[in-house]
């Protein structure tokens, strides 16, 4: 990480509504005024979030042991977070990840191959 970087929850999206909100709501109103529409997607939503968490415990699988694994997937995965709460590396840290400042030059370059517009991600590489 950059001195000035950040990380932020995993939340996975589910058709423009975060996951978290749609895992809640049938609990949240009487289920005959929740849309079938929002049943399903509170199922669709509450699979992301295990396979999300389920992913980050994979990443983690050769850095840290098994009960670790579990507790920073449930943090970043959890919905303890906002998206206006940064991550930072000390945070990291107290978690168990072994998290080092500065980033190798050849990241750079490799994003100077790349043109950045109005776009969500790289488009084209720039030869």
């Amino acid at each position: 990480m950059e001195k000035g970087s950040i990380l932020g929850p995993l939340d996975p999206q589910i058709a423009g509504f975060p996951s978290r909100s749609l895992i809640t709501l049938p609990g949240r109103k009487p289920i005959e005024t929740v849309s079938d529409q929002m049943v399903v997607l509170s199922e669709i939503a509450q699979r992301s979030v295990d396979q999300t968490r389920e992913f980050v415990k994979w990443l983690l699988e050769d850095r840290l042991p098994p009960k670790d694994r579990e507790a920073v997937a449930v943090f970043l995965t959890g919905g303890y977070i906002s998206h206006d709460t940064p991550i930072v590396a000390e945070v990291l840290r107290n978690l168990g990840l072994k998290v080092r400042e500065g980033v190798p030059d050849e990241v750079y370059e490799l994003f100077r191959t790349y043109e950045f517009g109005m776009c969500e991600r790289p488009q084209c590489a720039a030869y």
